[in-house]
C-alpha cells in the first residue's frame, strides 16, 4: 500500500506541497468552528507539552506529480500544522524553518499563496507578543483588502488561537518535539497516494468532495473521531477474507454496507441520512456510558447525566467491550436488513406488543432525543440476541421484549400531575442491568422465571410465569390483558392470590368494556359502591385534610396501577366491581354498571358519603375527581380544581353543593380558596357550610332577609336558633333538605316587580 508515515517537515523535505485550485477555504479558522478549533488546538498543544504522548492525524489522501504532492482530502489539517510550525519555530530555527515552510502552494486563492509566502518571508520580525495584531496594524506588506479574503482571515483567526493557547510556552521544546524524527515526533500523518498501484483512482471523487465549499458536518467530523478512537491492537474481523481490527472494519463499513440501515427510500436526503446515523451513534454511545458500574462516591442514583458530553460521545467506543458491542449491532441490523428489513423486523416486534413510540424501535433510537425506555429495552433486546444468536423476531424473543416492557413500565413514580408514569432515567442504565440482567439466561423468559426462587423480579412477573407453565391455554387472555391501555402490562390489578387463572378472561373482558363506555362519573360511582375510597395522595391543608385521587379520564391509568395501594382497598373494590359486572345479565356496560349502583342505594341504609356520591353523579363531574377530606366531619370534603402542590390555594368548592345545584340552578356556589367553608349562598341572606349532621346557617353582611322574617322557615325544619343547623330527616337527605329550605327561603323574597316599584317611588 502506497502508504508513508510523515510529519510536516518530512514531507515538505521530500516535495513540493500544492493545494489545487479547486480545494475550499480554508475553514478551520472560520469564527463558526469555534468550539472545534479550540479543541483541536488545545488536543495539540498538550500532545506537544507531554513528552510520552503522540498523535497521529490518520489519513491524508492525494497524489504525486513531478516532485509536487497534491493533497485532495486532508488540507485543513495541513494548513493548521503549517501554521502551527510557523508560530513555533524558534528565533534561531527560523531561517532552517523558511525553506521549507515556503514549499507549501496555497492555489485555492491568489492572495491566499501571497499571504503564506510574505509570512514566512517575514518570520522572524514576528516572533513577538500579539502576532496577529502586529501582522495586520504594523507590518507594510500587509493589505487591508486581504481582510475580505476567507482563507486569510480563517488563517488570522487560527493563529490567534494558537498564540492564545500556546504563547507563553517554551517555543524550543515545543520545536524540538515536532520536528524531532518521525518514531519520535509528537505529530504524524499518514500520506496515500491514491494514484499508486495499490489503489489506481482517480482523484475525480476527492475533487468533487472538496469543491462543495462546505465544512465538515457534524456527522463527518463525528465519524472521524469515532474511527480515532475505535480499538487497533487486535485484527478480529473479517473483511473480503482479510483480517481486520475494529477501526479498520468499521471504516470499511460505515459507508457503505451500513449505510444502507439509514437510507429511505421514501425520503432519499442526504442530510436526512446523516442525521439518523448520528443520532443512533449518540443512542449507541449513551446506553454504553451508562452501562458502565458508576465509581465515584454517593448513589448511583445521582449520577449526572451531564457526564455524557464532548468526547464521551466517541472515546467510549475505545473500550474493547462498548467498541464490539456496536459493531456487533450494525453487523446484525445490517443482517436483518438483508432479510425482510430492519424496520419491518421491529414491526413485528411490536406486533400486539405496545411500546414506547407510534414508530418502531429502530426509528425511534434514530431520533435526536428518543424515549429513555427505549434506548433502555434495545440494549436488553441487543444482548439476548447476542447471547442466543436470534437473527429473526420469533414469540419467544416477543415474550422477552414484553417482559422487559413491563420492568420498565413498572419503573414508576407519581408525577406533580397525579399520573402515575414511567420514570426510567438513562443515569440508571447499570441498576437497570443490574437488576434484570438475570432475564437474558435462557431462550425463554417465561421458563426462567417459572423455575426461578429469587425475586429478582416484580412478583407479579412471577406468578404470570407460573400461570402461563399452569395453564398454557390462558397466555392468550394474559398477554390481552397486558395490552390494556390502562395497564400496558401492569396486571396486578386482576391478580389474586390464588385461583385467579379462573376468572382471568372474564376479568379482563370486563375491564375493557367498563373503561371503553368513557362514562368516568358511573364508573367511579360503581366502584364506590363496590367500596372503594379512591387512592390517597398526600396531606394537605396544613396536614389537617387527607387529599385522595377517586378518578377521571386521563388518571384511571393512575388508579388501576397504583402499587402503593394502601390497605388493597383499590385492587379489592376493582375485584368487586368485576365480580359483580360479569354476573350481572343485563344487555350493556352501561346498564349493568348502573345496576350496580341502584342495587348498592337500595341496600345500603346509611346515608354516609357513598351514599351521596353513588346517589348523586355530579358530585363526580369535576374537572379533577381530586377531593381533600376532614378525619372529624367527612362531609367537609372540598372538590380539588387544582393538581398542584398546593390545592387548598386553587379555587375549590364542597361537592354537596354541586348536588343541591343540580336540583334548584339558581342556587349561587361558593368557590372558596383556603380554608373558607362556607358551600351556598342563599337569597344574598344566608350561608349554609358543611355540618356533620346537616348545614351550618351563618348570616350574610347586610341580609335581604332579617332572622325574624326567617323564623317560621326556621321553625319548620327544626332548626334552634342556638345551633342553627339545618339537619336531614328520615325523609330527606341533606342535599334534599338543602334544595327545599333553599326554595321556602327564596318564597320569603317580595318579588322583583315589587322591589322596583318600591325604589320608583322612593
Amino acid at each position: 500500500m502506497a502508504e508513508t508515515r510523515h510529519t510536516l517537515q518530512t514531507l515538505l523535505t521530500e516535495n513540493d506541497v500544492h493545494i489545487p485550485q479547486l480545494q475550499r477555504d480554508y475553514a478551520q479558522g472560520r469564527k463558526s468552528e469555534d468550539e472545534i478549533r479550540k479543541t483541536f488546538i488545545e488536543q495539540l498543544r498538550t500532545i506537544l507539552e507531554t513528552e510520552d504522548l503522540h498523535l497521529n492525524l490518520d489519513f491524508v489522501y492525494g497524489y504525486i506529480k513531478n516532485n509536487v504532492y497534491y493533497p485532495l482530502d486532508g488540507q485543513q489539517r495541513l494548513t493548521t500544522l503549517w501554521l502551527l510550525h510557523w508560530y513555533l519555530a524558534p528565533q534561531e530555527s527560523c531561517s532552517e524553518a523558511k525553506e521549507w515552510l515556503k514549499k507549501v502552494g496555497y492555489r485555492t486563492r491568489i492572495t491566499a499563496e501571497r499571504f503564506c509566502l510574505l509570512l514566512v518571508e517575514h518570520i522572524e520580525e514576528l516572533r513577538g507578543a500579539e502576532v496577529v495584531n502586529h501582522i495586520k496594524c504594523n507590518s507594510p506588506w500587509f493589505h487591508r483588502s486581504w481582510e475580505d479574503e476567507p482563507t486569510v482571515v480563517a488563517m488570522l483567526v487560527m493563529l490567534k488561537e494558537i498564540e492564545t493557547q500556546m504563547g507563553k510556552l517554551d517555543r524550543s521544546k515545543l520545536w524540538k518535539r515536532l520536528t524531532a524524527q518521525k518514531d519520535q515526533a509528537a505529530i504524524t500523518f499518514d500520506s496515500i497516494d491514491i494514484h499508486s498501484e495499490d489503489f489506481n483512482l482517480t482523484d475525480e471523487l476527492y475533487i468533487k468532495m472538496n469543491a462543495r465549499g462546505k465544512p465538515l458536518t457534524e456527522w463527518e467530523c463525528y465519524k472521524a473521531h469515532l474511527i480515532d478512537s475505535l480499538p487497533k491492537d487486535r485484527d478480529v474481523y473479517t473483511y473480503e477474507r482479510e483480517r481486520l481490527c475494529h477501526a479498520d472494519y468499521f471504516s470499511f463499513c460505515v459507508d457503505k454496507e451500513w449505510l444502507d440501515l439509514f437510507w429511505s427510500t421514501d425520503t432519499p436526503n442526504p442530510e436526512e441520512t446523516e442525521k439518523k446515523m448520528l443520532h443512533f451513534f449518540h443512542t449507541m454511545a449513551r446506553l454504553c456510558f451508562f452501562r458502565r458500574p458508576y465509581t465515584k462516591q454517593g448513589n448511583a442514583d445521582d449520577r449526572p447525566v451531564s457526564e455524557f458530553k464532548g468526547e464521551a460521545k466517541y472515546n467510549i467506543f475505545s473500550e474493547y467491550e462498548h467498541a464490539s458491542l456496536l459493531i456487533y449491532t450494525l453487523d446484525l441490523l445490517y443482517q436483518l436488513h438483508l432479510g425482510d428489513g430492519v424496520r419491518s423486523f421491529f414491526d413485528q416486534l411490536s406486533d400486539g406488543l405496545s411500546l414506547f413510540s407510534e414508530d418502531n424501535l429502530f426509528d425511534e433510537i434514530c431520533k435526536e432525543e428518543p424515549d429513555v425506555r427505549s434506548q433502555v429495552l434495545l440494549l436488553f433486546i441487543l444482548e439476548y440476541m447476542r447471547k442466543h444468536n436470534v437473527v429473526r423476531c420469533d414469540n419467544d424473543l416477543k415474550d422477552f421484549a414484553r417482559v422487559v416492557r413491563n420492568q420498565l413500565e413498572r419503573t414508576r413514580s407519581l408525577d406533580s400531575r397525579l399520573l402515575y408514569e414511567p420514570n426510567v432515567r438513562i443515569n440508571r442504565v447499570d441498576t437497570y442491568w443490574c437488576e434484570w440482567g438475570k432475564l437474558t439466561e435462557k431462550r425463554k423468559v417465561y421458563q426462567l422465571l417459572s423455575e426461578q426462587r429469587e425475586d429478582f423480579l416484580n412478583k407479579y412477573e412471577q406468578q404470570k410465569a407460573m400461570l402461563i407453565k399452569d395453564h398454557p391455554g390462558l397466555k392468550g387472555a394474559l398477554l390481552r390483558a397486558e395490552e390494556h391501555p390502562l395497564l400496558r402490562g401492569l396486571i396486578g390489578i386482576l391478580q389474586k392470590k390464588e385461583d385467579w387463572a379462573t376468572s382471568l378472561s372474564s376479568w379482563t373482558d370486563a375491564l375493557y368494556e367498563i373503561w371503553n363506555t368513557k362514562e368516568d362519573d358511573l364508573i367511579a360511582q360503581a366502584l364506590i359502591a363496590c367500596g372503594y375510597g379512591g387512592a390517597y395522595i398526600k396531606n394537605v391543608d396544613y396536614g389537617k385534610r387527607e387529599a385522595w385521587l377517586i378518578g377521571k379520564e386521563g388518571r384511571w391509568g393512575t388508579i388501576l396501577t397504583f402499587e402503593k395501594d394502601w390497605g388493597g382497598q383499590i385492587k379489592q373494590s376493582v375485584h368487586e366491581l368485576l365480580s359483580k359486572y360479569v354476573s350481572r345479565e343485563e344487555v350493556g356496560p352501561t346498564e349493568k354498571l348502573q345496576a350496580i349502583v341502584k342495587e348498592y342505594l337500595c341496600d345500603h341504609s346509611d346515608r354516609d358519603w357513598r351514599y351521596y356520591f353513588c346517589k348523586y353523579p355530579q358530585m363526580l363531574q369535576g374537572e379533577t375527581n381530586y377531593f381533600a377530606w376532614i378525619e372529624n366531619n367527612l362531609f367537609d370534603v372540598r372538590l380539588l380544581g387544582s393538581f398542584s402542590r398546593n390545592p387548598m390555594l386553587a379555587y375549590h368548592c364542597n361537592p354537596y353543593a354541586l348536588a343541591v345545584e343540580k336540583q334548584e340552578e339558581k342556587v349561587a356556589i361558593r368557590w372558596s380558596i383556603g380554608s373558607d367553608s362556607v358551600a351556598l349562598e342563599f337569597a344574598d341572606s344566608l350561608y349554609l357550610s358543611p355540618h356533620e349532621k346537616g348545614w351550618s346557617i351563618t348570616w350574610v353582611e347586610n341580609p335581604r332577609l332579617t332572622p325574624e322574617e326567617c323564623r317560621e322557615v326556621f321553625v319548620n325544619f327544626g332548626i334552634a336558633e342556638e345551633q342553627f343547623v339545618l339537619k336531614e330527616t328520615p325523609e330527606k337527605d341533606r342535599v334534599e333538605v338543602a334544595v327545599d329550605f333553599y326554595r321556602e327561603i327564596q318564597a320569603l323574597l317580595p318579588p322583583k316587580e315589587d322591589v322596583a316599584g318600591s325604589e320608583s317611588e322612593s
